[in-house]
């Protein structure tokens, strides 16, 4: 069917003999559009593959933040005014602002102090598992929902 048709647009019809660039154009736009356009995955153009976050709950980042982090960012005189025991107080933040920006990891203080990427490490005693700061950085990516 598409060869007779090619065939008239070449050899014969005049009518149409001048949009037959036009009609090999749609038909590659229509065959190249095929796949399933996800490059929202990381398998484009930059050839490796990102994860998808994985989705945490609150409860398990909480568990993280009292066992590592209230002794000094409790209820009780939080310094820099970090209260890190609820939800609420972890996305109020502190004195200089938010700590966490839900789906930006890199964005987000508390992953940054986590990681030791600002001046101080957090904890002072030394960072915490990797695989917890990877469950931290795991909710903040999946939006940081209670």
């Amino acid at each position: 069917m598409v060869r007779p048709f090619l065939n008239y647009l070449l050899h014969g019809g005049t009518s149409l003999k001048n949009y037959w660039f036009a009609g090999l154009a749609a038909i590659g736009l229509l065959v190249g559009c095929s796949g399933s356009g996800d490059t929202a995955s990381g398998a484009g153009e930059g050839g490796g593959e990102t994860k998808p976050a994985a989705t945490v709950a609150y409860a398990d980042v909480q568990s993280i933040l009292t066992e590592n982090c209230a002794g000094c960012h409790g209820e009780t005189n939080p310094k820099e005014g970090i209260n890190l025991t609820s939800y609420a107080n972890v996305m109020k933040g502190g004195h200089e602002g938010t700590i966490v920006k839900g789906g930006d990891v890199d964005g987000s203080l508390l992953a940054r102090v986590l990681r030791g990427k600002q001046a101080k490490q957090m904890p002072p005693g030394g960072p915490i598992a990797e695989d917890k700061i990877a469950k931290i950085e795991d909710w903040i990516k999946s939006g940081a929902k209670e």
